[in-house]
């Protein structure tokens, strides 16, 4: 009497386990699931916000270079340079954004602007995540 009872409660016991099983397995393809779509969103992320640092470096390097050689050059010709730089750069400014400014020993030029990140989003229209403000400050002697 007792062993028919002892192999039902066996067979249940089985079964048990093996439901636990496939749970457990069922869990780690979510896992998997939740972990790929979090590492895609960071990759995605990178992708199209590196480029704004590269830029903002890029062009930090290219003012100090600039006021490195000024002596000889106007300030028409800087600008000219610089709005080149962030043309080739694909930096969101313009013109009235680019401050220089001459002293009697020394020259400092500013740009301020914005990069905004977005994804695609329906009908073609893009939904803003983030604005990176961006401030170059560079200042050198003459």
């Amino acid at each position: 009497m007792i062993a028919p009872m002892l192999k039902n409660l066996n067979s249940l016991n089985t079964a048990w386990n093996g439901f636990s099983v496939a749970r457990q397995h069922g869990m780690s393809r979510l896992t998997l699931l939740v972990f790929s779509a979090i590492a895609g969103t960071v990759i995605y992320s990178a992708y199209n916000i590196v480029p704004f640092f590269y830029s903002y470096f890029e062009m930090h390097n290219q003012m100090l270079s600039i006021i490195g050689k000024a002596d000889g050059l106007k300030d028409a010709e800087i600008r000219k340079r610089l709005m080149g730089f962030i043309k080739e750069l694909d930096i969101p400014a313009d013109s009235k954004q680019l401050k220089i400014e001459r002293r009697s020993q020394n020259m400092r030029i500013q740009l301020n602007y914005e990069e905004v990140f977005s994804i695609p989003w329906r009908n073609d229209q893009e939904l803003e995540i983030y604005t990176f403000p961006f401030s170059i400050d560079v200042e050198g002697a003459l």
